[in-house]
């Protein structure tokens, strides 16, 4: 099944670049918060242009000396979104599990639909549909449309799936 991917363009270029700058100019500033979420930005867009590996190592460094949940949730998912481009789909498990340990709901609900995501790959479909609406529960509960309808897609893609 084929789930929106992100796709390489200038924008994706552009705004790497400013995070790549940006990350530099706060490590000299010595702004470690401000660096660990460049560094989350720089990662992410390290596996859109396909250097997933070294996308998920640098994620993972930022989990180890995060200090606030935020950061810890979003360096472990990131990582797990490159693992999981990168095919190693245990290892994106791993990582999406561990993120859900400090996550609040909303970032509960990346994780779910990730997950999802991952389990349909996986042939795990039950098990898939289940983390999608939970995923999308929690969309709806918090007035997330803009989200709820990605997940609703999902859903729909395995639906059919499945038919």
């Amino acid at each position: 099944m084929k789930f929106q991917r992100d796709r390489l363009n200038v924008g994706v270029l552009t705004r790497l670049a400013t995070s790549l700058y940006k990350a530099l100019v706060f490590k000299i500033s010595g702004q470690q918060e401000k660096l660990a979420w460049q560094k989350i930005l720089v990662a992410d867009g390290l596996r859109i242009i396909g250097c997933c590996r070294l996308a998920s190592r640098l994620a993972l460094s930022v989990h180890v000396a995060a200090t606030t949940d935020k950061h810890r949730f979003w360096s472990t998912h990131a990582a797990g979104v490159a693992l999981h481009y990168a095919g190693d789909l245990r290892g994106a498990e791993r990582a999406f599990f561990q993120s859900q340990g400090y996550a609040n709901a909303l970032q509960l609900s990346f994780s779910l639909q990730h997950l999802g995501k991952l389990n349909v790959e996986l042939g795990r479909y039950e098990l898939a549909e289940q983390q999608l609406k939970e995923a999308l529960d929690i969309r709806h509960k918090l007035n997330k449309t803009d989200l709820a309808s990605s997940t609703e897609r999902a859903l729909q893609g395995l639906r059919a799936l499945r038919a």
